[in-house]
């Protein structure tokens, strides 16, 4: 044996398709594992015995009876109840493995010795508009924010379960998504969008994860992930009006046929109610959202006291709150502190003309600039209280359209505004 050669082995095998997809390794270590209980039910001896009885037989031998144990397998795997379309890609998985051992049968003589169930094909047919709102109805709340977004981007369910915060953006109001090419069947990356239902839906549970949380996902193995996902869904089916195909979810970008896709936007308010008014529950606000009703009384009641710019401090206008405050407060004091001091209405008066008259007798003020004097104070009290009056009513309507503008801003884009 040259020192190029190497022993070939089920541990170098794995090896040698380490860099394949994790599902194709995982599918190859059923296959094998199964074919070890086939080999110790039928043979009573285990795969690895099997194979080196199949190198120690010559090559006609060896091919004869290599298509007697495929045919044995299969029909024991099919009594089994394995699906004859499981059943094909898992004899393809064997196929190479046992190829790699050494045990090379031509094509030609699989397909004229060994034979595989049929496979039983149903028609495929797209989901109409009233099946995803039977849909929609009844399923949860995160699930439907899973189901509009494969609706209108065209993802696989194995894509959109592995999705994460940090694979998307907003644009225009809706989420866009950059599907890395690591995770695709194609191994080639794209981009998608999805609507702005979908967008809406999701965006609570997005504005609370983590950079790398996942947004559809429930676990971080997606093959976990899309099987109880794929069970959910099932579950939805059976208790819907309509009955369908449950095995719709893994291919529904491809069953959605383009009617449907055309029919998407106009039909996208009626999906909406779904959305928004889940049953049972309903739709969760971004923890950044500001209560318009809180603004209000914040900006009324406590303005009445002379402290204006509460509300715009609430909703996070910092610097315009404060300003407001300074100049409300400074305004309250010349407006009211006047009256704590001198009193109310006629005793003003007569404090005022009593200084009049102090500085007339005393040379300071000429006799006919006194009611001058007088008139000048009331007039400019009145002007300071009609500048509060006007900054008070317009702190509370300015505060209260910030407010809206701020959680429109949060609801279409996702993040805050300010």
């Amino acid at each position: 044996m040259t020192f190029l050669s190497k022993q070939r082995t089920r541990d170098s095998y794995f090896d040698k398709i380490s860099t394949k997809s994790k599902s194709l390794n995982n599918s190859t270590r059923i296959v094998l594992d199964q074919f070890d209980i086939f080999c110790n039910s039928e043979y009573s001896h285990d795969s690895e015995n099997v194979i080196q009885e199949f190198l120690a037989l010559d090559g006609t031998q060896r091919e004869e009876s290599a298509c007697d144990v495929y045919q044995s397998w299969i029909n024991w795997s099919f009594k089994k109840g394995i699906s004859p379309k499981t059943l094909k890609v898992y004899f393809s998985l064997l196929k190479s493995y046992l190829h790699y051992r050494g045990i090379k049968i031509s094509e030609k003589d699989i397909k004229a010795n060994v034979t595989l169930p049929k496979l039983i094909k149903e028609e495929k047919y797209p989901l109409s508009m009233d099946q995803i709102h039977d849909i929609l109805k009844i399923a949860s709340y995160s699930k439907k924010s899973l189901y509009l977004a494969l609706l209108s981007s065209g993802m696989r369910i194995g894509e959109a379960v592995q999705i994460r915060k940090k694979d998307t953006s907003f644009s225009q109001g809706r989420l866009t998504v950059k599907i890395p090419a690591r995770i695709t069947k194609t191994k080639t990356g794209r981009t998608v969008y999805i609507s702005k239902e979908a967008t809406n839906a999701i965006t609570p549970k997005r504005n609370k994860i983590k950079d790398d949380g996942l947004l559809w996902g429930t676990n971080s193995n997606y093959l976990t992930a899309v099987q109880a996902d794929v069970k959910a869904f099932s579950k939805y089916v059976d208790s819907s009006p309509s009955k369908m195909n449950s095995k719709v979810l893994p291919k529904i970008d491809k069953q959605i046929d383009s009617d449907t896709y055309k029919k998407q936007n106009s039909e996208e308010e009626k999906i909406s109610v779904a959305v928004d008014k889940p049953r049972h529950e309903s739709k969760p606000k971004p923890s950044e959202y500001k209560s318009e009703s809180a603004t209000l009384v914040l900006s009324i009641v406590v303005g009445l006291f002379g402290i204006m710019g509460v509300g715009h401090l609430y909703i996070g206008k910092i610097r315009r709150g404060i300003i407001i405050m300074v100049i409300g407060f400074s305004l309250w004091t010349v407006v009211f502190i006047p009256f704590l001091f001198l009193g109310i209405g006629d005793e003003i008066e007569q404090s005022i003309t009593a200084d009049m008259e102090f500085l007339q007798y005393s040379g300071g003020l000429p006799q006919k600039d006194t009611s001058a004097v007088l008139i000048g104070f009331v007039i400019a009290i009145m002007a300071v209280s009609i500048g509060y009056l006007v900054l008070y009513i317009w702190q509370i309507f300015d505060s209260r359209k910030l407010c809206k503008r701020y959680n429109q801003h949060l609801e279409k884009e996702g993040k805050p505004l300010w």
